[in-house]
């Protein structure tokens, strides 16, 4: 199945399909965090500020563009720096959400940690 999906995924960058062509994509990762309450399933998701340049406005998961610190992040907490796509989105749910994604499960950030945004809410994120 993740071959499948991977496979899938590379052919929506492929140049055949793209809508802006000349245009690289970056390459990028989410994550969908979901959690049970008493009014049903409630998902994390952030508003993007209308000012942004990429999908200005748009309700999105956490996630972002992979960056070179990702790589020895991966390779510190997975063992192994080809996994920095997954290495960042758990950075970008970090940096957007303030919650931290541990082998214990998700914890909110500590003050002394980076972080920005709680956002367990079906309609918008707060500051912590």
């Amino acid at each position: 199945m993740a071959l499948l999906m991977a496979s899938w995924a590379r052919s929506l960058t492929s140049p055949s399909v793209r809508h802006n062509p000349g245009v690289e994509p970056k390459p990028a990762a989410t994550v969908i965090v979901a959690r049970d309450a008493p009014r049903g399933i409630e998902v994390a998701v952030l508003r993007r500020s209308a000012g942004t340049r990429f999908a200005p406005g748009f309700v999105v998961f956490p996630g972002g563009a992979v960056e070179l610190a990702d790589e020895p992040l991966a390779g510190a907490w997975f063992g192994d720096e080809r996994e920095a796509p997954r290495a960042c989105a758990i950075r970008e749910l970090g940096e957007e959400t303030g919650l931290v994604l541990t082998g214990s499960g998700l914890r909110p950030l500590r003050r002394s940690e980076p972080g920005r945004w709680s956002c367990w809410s079906r309609t918008s994120c707060t500051r912590p």
